[in-house]
């Protein structure tokens, strides 16, 4: 019983330290991280044994034979350790899984340049040459969930006042934005010809603002459609001459400096009063924005909304709400009442209904910006149609364009659909936005509910 006893007690002890090291019960850390690697490893090693018998390579090459039967291993090691979580082999586990953070954090600044590095493993495979046996989008998130561990546990033993799980978080979502942002990285090229969809006219389009100067021709029309998106285009033509590599370059940072800018206002809006959970905020929101990708042209009247609004102020959110909707009118015709749109929102989510306030004065601002928005949207919208010449059919031929229905559901062009991709995009903020409602139900007044 003394044996016993002396070993159980240093075990109790360990679990708790780790308990509050790591935010939970170590094993039940451990448990988790293997009930997901467990289904990434097995759908990971399906994906490339399939691509190994499609290509002919199994079992004549080495490395690829090598690779599955690791793969393979790692399957088993992994459905051992999951089962002995469950077992007295668990006390070993956990002590081993404890003192990885103590040994790593003897050398913090190494931690820091592994942890740098890390970041740059995933864009080297994908974007490599062993890229094309990479497709598979088990695969992709095997690799992915494997560096976020390894950068989990990095930053967890430098960062001694933050649990596993956040640290976890941000190895996932900084490790993704750095590849989200580096696939921008052959854009950047001095190719002469397309490197994408409707490129050379996107150019020629942009350089019709400078036309006179360049083509040395009176005359020409501005563009008439997305012109707000050639406005920021045109900018590198005030350069004489400016080089390809130029406008290319211009465009990649309008995609990641306006992305960033958004979400890093955004987050500001919010209040995050913690750094680290405003950093994690911070990719998050440059992350949501990419999944469409919303247009950097279409981000310029956000960036005004989030920067100059102020829902107690009403004569300075007007200003801005008319500027940004002014832009709106070049921009899009669905995008006409964003600006408002986005201000009233910002508006029920600042500011309470007060008992002493009637239903007529609390949506007063909002409806004022919406609507005043709306018109300055509609009137430069107009205004920019005389100004360009000959587009006196633009805003009907878009009006009167076929409406494709079947794409909202699942379809060849798209199979997954519109509206089942909005979902699933919106069910996270949705279960947030539920749970902070019902956990603070009397803040909300149900007009602010029906509102937003």
């Amino acid at each position: 019983m003394r044996e016993g006893t002396q070993i159980y007690k240093p075990i109790s002890s360990m679990q708790s330290t780790a308990r509050n090291a790591y935010g939970v019960e170590t094993t039940t850390i451990l448990r988790w991280v293997l009930i997901v690697s467990l289904p990434l490893t097995i759908g990971a090693l399906y994906q490339m044994s399939s691509l190994a018998f499609e290509l002919g390579v199994f079992p004549s090459s080495w490395k690829w034979t090598s690779a599955l039967v690791v793969g393979t291993i790692g399957v088993v090691v992994e459905l051992a350790l999951l089962i002995g979580s469950w077992t007295r082999w668990r006390i070993d586990l956990i002590d081993f899984v404890t003192s990885i953070p103590r040994i790593l954090g003897r050398h913090n600044w190494l931690n820091i340049l592994v942890f740098a590095v890390l970041m740059g493993v995933y864009p080297i495979l994908i974007m490599g040459r062993l890229g094309q046996y990479l497709e598979g989008h088990w695969v992709r998130s095997f690799v992915m969930w494997i560096l976020a561990l390894m950068g989990a546990t990095i930053l967890f033993s430098v960062v001694k006042k933050r649990t596993w799980f956040e640290t976890l978080i941000l190895s996932i979502l900084l490790y993704s934005a750095v590849y989200r942002a580096t696939i921008f990285a052959p854009w950047i090229s001095t190719f002469p010809f397309s490197l994408g969809y409707s490129e050379g006219s996107r150019y020629y389009f942009a350089s019709l603002f400078f036309g006179e100067r360049i083509y040395s021709f009176p005359g020409l029309e501005l563009p008439l459609f997305h012109p707000s998106r050639y406005v920021l285009q045109s900018i590198p033509f005030l350069i004489p001459g400016s080089p390809l590599w130029l406008h290319r370059t211009w465009q990649v940072f309008l995609w990641i400096g306006l992305t960033f800018f958004t979400a890093l206002l955004f987050g500001k809006r919010l209040s995050i009063r913690d750094k680290f959970h405003r950093v994690i905020f911070l990719l998050w929101a440059f992350l949501f924005l990419f999944q469409c990708p919303v247009y950097y042209h279409l981000l310029v009247m956000v960036v005004l909304v989030l920067w100059g609004t102020n829902s107690r102020n009403f004569i300075q959110t007007l200003i801005i709400v008319i500027f940004a909707s002014v832009w709106a009118g070049i921009s899009r015709i669905n995008w006409l009442p964003v600006p408002g749109m986005l201000a009233c929102t910002l508006y029920f989510l600042e500011l309470r209904k007060q008992e002493e306030w009637s239903l007529l004065r609390y949506l007063r601002s909002p409806l004022l910006w919406l609507s005043l928005g709306s018109s300055a949207a509609f009137g430069s919208n107009l205004a920019y149609q005389i100004l360009a010449r000959g587009a006196t059919n633009w805003l009907s031929s878009i009006q009167d364009s076929p409406l494709l229905w079947y794409r909202l559901l699942p379809s060849a062009t798209y199979k997954l659909g519109v509206l089942p991709a909005i979902l699933i995009a919106s069910i996270p903020l949705v279960f947030l936005i539920l749970s902070n409602v019902l956990r603070r139900p009397r803040r909300w007044h149900p007009i602010r509910i029906l509102s937003l």
